[in-house]
C-alpha cells in the first residue's frame, strides 16, 4: 500500500514538472530588430537576427557577431530579456547580429526533402556557413570593425575561422570552450556514438529527461548535499530555456564534437590533420573566459587552449561566480584555528549555460567584455562639425545695407 502511494506520488509530481517545463517551449521571446538570410555554395539558407541601435536613433559604432553553441538557437543569446546579451550590447552602440548555423534558427536546405543534405560535420560550418554569413554582414554595417563573442563550439568557430580563412576581425571572445580531454560522458556518449541516423533528436532527448534531473537535483538540494549545488528554481529556468531553444543536430557534427571534448584534440573529420595547430596563426586579439563550474571547459582546459594563442594577441580571464555567496555566521575561534571548518555556501553553479542563464554572471561578462573591446579597438572618434560664427559688425565699420 505504501510502496503504491509513493509511486503514485513520484509519478505526478513528474507529470506536474513535465507540463511546467513543456508549456513554457511555446513562448520564446522575440526581441531582434531585423531578420536576413543569406545562402552557402552548397544551396543552404541560413537566418541572421540583427539587433541595431539605428532602431533608437543611435548611430552603430561597431559590429558584435554572437555565434552559439553546437545544436542550441541563435535567439538562445536573448535569455534575460532587456539584460541579454544583444540588447545591452546595443545600448553600447554596437549593431549585433545574432548567427545561426545550418540546422538551427531559420535555417533551410535546398531540397524538397527536409532531412536531404543533412549529415554534415564541423568543417561544414567552419568552410561554407561562416563565410556566407560573414560577408553578409560586412556588406550590410559598411565594413565597420567586428567582434566575434562564440560561446562552445561558436567560440571555437570564431577562431579558426580568423586562423584559416583570415577572416578581418577586430578581436574574438570566447567562452565554454577548451582543450583539456574530458571524460564525463558515458552514457550519453555511447548513444551519440551509435546514433544510426543523420539527425540527432537533442531537442526530444531533452524534454524527456528534463523533469526526472529537476526532481533529482530538488531531492539533493534537500539534503544539502554538495554534488547537486543547483537550486530547483534555476534548474527548471534553466531547462525551460533550452527545450525552447534546442534543435535537432546533424549527427556527425555531434560525434565530432563530442570526440573533440573527450580527446583535448580538434580533429579533421575527413583526415588526421587537427585543426587546432592552425590557432598560433590568429592575426587579432583574442579574450579566453574561463567561466565558473563549466564542466565541459575546466579552467585547465581553458588555459591550455590559452597556451595555443599567439603570446602577443592572446589575453586570459578567469572569472569569479558572482552567484557565490558567504556564509552569513561569523567564524568562531574554532573555526578560526581550522579554515577548513570555515566554508562558503556552495555556489548557484549553472553549468556549461550560466553566461546565457546567470544574471549576474551575464552581467559581468558583458561589462568585461566590452571593457575589453575598448582596449583593444576602441570607438572611432566621431568628427564634431564646427558651427560658424556669425559676424557681428564692429564698432568702427557700420553694418552693410
Amino acid at each position: 500500500m505504501a510502496t503504491g502511494i509513493g509511486l503514485g506520488i513520484l509519478v505526478l509530481t513528474l507529470l506536474l514538472l513535465g507540463v511546467r517545463v513543456w508549456r513554457s517551449w511555446q513562448h520564446t521571446p522575440t526581441y531582434f530588430d531585423a531578420q536576413y538570410r543569406t545562402q552557402t555554395e552548397d544551396g543552404w539558407t541560413l537566418g541572421m537576427y540583427r539587433y541595431t541601435p539605428k532602431a533608437q536613433g543611435q548611430k552603430a559604432r561597431a559590429v558584435v557577431v554572437l555565434c552559439h553553441e553546437l545544436g542550441s538557437s541563435p535567439q538562445l543569446w536573448e535569455q534575460g530579456g532587456t539584460d541579454s546579451w544583444p540588447l545591452q550590447f546595443k545600448h553600447k552602440g554596437y549593431d549585433v547580429w545574432s548567427i545561426g548555423l545550418r540546422g538551427t534558427g531559420q535555417s533551410r536546405p535546398q531540397y524538397l526533402d527536409a532531412f536531404h543534405g543533412w549529415g554534415w560535420d564541423i568543417e561544414t560550418h567552419l568552410d561554407l556557413d561562416v563565410p556566407a554569413l560573414f560577408a553578409t554582414i560586412r556588406l550590410q554595417t559598411n565594413n565597420l570593425p567586428i567582434h566575434w563573442i562564440g560561446h562552445g563550439l561558436g567560440g571555437a568557430l570564431g577562431l579558426l575561422a580568423q586562423a584559416t580563412h583570415k577572416l578581418p576581425l577586430a578581436s574574438i571572445a570566447v567562452m565554454g570552450v577548451g582543450l583539456q580531454p574530458l571524460r564525463r560522458f558515458g552514457l550519453l556518449q555511447w548513444l551519440i556514438q551509435r546514433w544510426p541516423r543523420p539527425v540527432f533528436p537533442l531537442r526530444w532527448l531533452y524534454r524527456l529527461l528534463s523533469p526526472p534531473i529537476v526532481l533529482w537535483r530538488y531531492i539533493g538540494q534537500l539534503f544539502r548535499r554538495s554534488m547537486f549545488r543547483q537550486p530547483c528554481t534555476s534548474s527548471l529556468k534553466m531547462m525551460t530555456g533550452l527545450i525552447s531553444q534546442l534543435t535537432p543536430t546533424s549527427t556527425p557534427s555531434l560525434q565530432q564534437w563530442m570526440q573533440w571534448l573527450a580527446q583535448g584534440q580538434w580533429l579533421s573529420s575527413t583526415t588526421e590533420h587537427r585543426l587546432d595547430t592552425n590557432l598560433s596563426e590568429a592575426t587579432c586579439p583574442i579574450l579566453c573566459l574561463s567561466i565558473p563550474g563549466d564542466r565541459f571547459a575546466p579552467e585547465a582546459s581553458v588555459k591550455r587552449l590559452f597556451q595555443q594563442l599567439p603570446e602577443s594577441q592572446r589575453t586570459l580571464s578567469t572569472t569569479k561566480n558572482p552567484d557565490r555567496e558567504e556564509s552569513p555566521n561569523p567564524p568562531s575561534p574554532q573555526r578560526e584555528k581550522d579554515p577548513s571548518l570555515h566554508q562558503p555556501s556552495p555556489p548557484n553553479d549553472r553549468g556549461h549555460f550560466s553566461p546565457l542563464f546567470s544574471p549576474l554572471l551575464r552581467k559581468a561578462l558583458i561589462h568585461q567584455i566590452g571593457e575589453w573591446h575598448q582596449e583593444v579597438a576602441p570607438f572611432p572618434k566621431e568628427k564634431k562639425l564646427k558651427k560658424r560664427k556669425k559676424r557681428t559688425p564692429s564698432i568702427n565699420q557700420p553694418a552693410k545695407e
